[in-house]
């Protein structure tokens, strides 16, 4: 028992060191996430708990790597660790059980940074997968009209918008008002208020 606890308490202390490195460089992404995720996928059936639980905290790292390198507005690198995330997860669909709810939430994850790289086309394509896998997600369909916004594909990007803006959430507020402020978040982020302005009309219009 000691042993284990041990073995944990350094695990844990060097992802704390690990997290701290590419936190502060930040030239790359964790990419331990990615060798962790081939060595359970080489060895499903013989890997132990301990493991797992590397594999999670190395999970969490990523995330607050992200997070913070977002909001820093250093959007290609916040973007580099969520494919990392992304790819971890796609190693490990089969031992982790990753349900298709789970499937479509890494590929929103990916959509969603992507819209603030300005790779609007590939968060239109991963957005759709997404929504492939998971047609219950109506943040998803937010996501992928935003991609088609941002290409000027008005037609489908009102379509869309047009649709979620009638919906409501589990008290009864209106999406209208969550696609509001969606869109304010996006124009303080730097994206285009041209495209926001008149998506925005769209929302309004009964």
């Amino acid at each position: 028992m000691k042993v284990k606890i041990l073995l944990k308490t350094v695990f844990f202390n060097l992802c704390l060191v690990n997290f701290s490195f590419n936190a502060t460089s930040q030239n790359d992404s964790a990419k331990l996430i990615i060798n962790l995720a081939i060595k359970l996928q080489k060895n499903p059936k013989t890997f132990l708990s301990l493991d797992y639980a590397n594999y999670d905290q190395e999970y969490i790292n990523c995330q607050k790597l992200r997070d913070s390198l977002f909001s820093k507005k250093s959007y290609a690198k916040a973007l580099d660790v969520q494919k990392d995330i992304f790819k971890s997860q796609e190693l490990l669909k089969t031992a982790l059980n990753i349900d298709s709810s789970g499937i479509a939430n890494n590929y929103g994850g990916l959509a969603y940074y992507q819209l603030f790289t300005n790779d609007y086309i590939e968060a239109e394509k991963n957005a759709a997968l997404a929504i492939k896998q998971d047609n219950s997600q109506l943040n998803l369909k937010v996501i992928l009209a935003h991609a088609l916004l941002f290409q000027s594909k008005d037609v489908e990007a009102k379509f869309l918008y047009d649709k979620i803006k009638l919906q409501k959430d589990v008290v009864g507020t209106s999406y209208r008002k969550f696609l509001n402020y969606y869109f304010d978040t996006l124009e303080q982020e730097g994206l285009d208020r041209q495209q926001l302005n008149k998506a925005r009309k769209w929302v309004l219009e009964e």
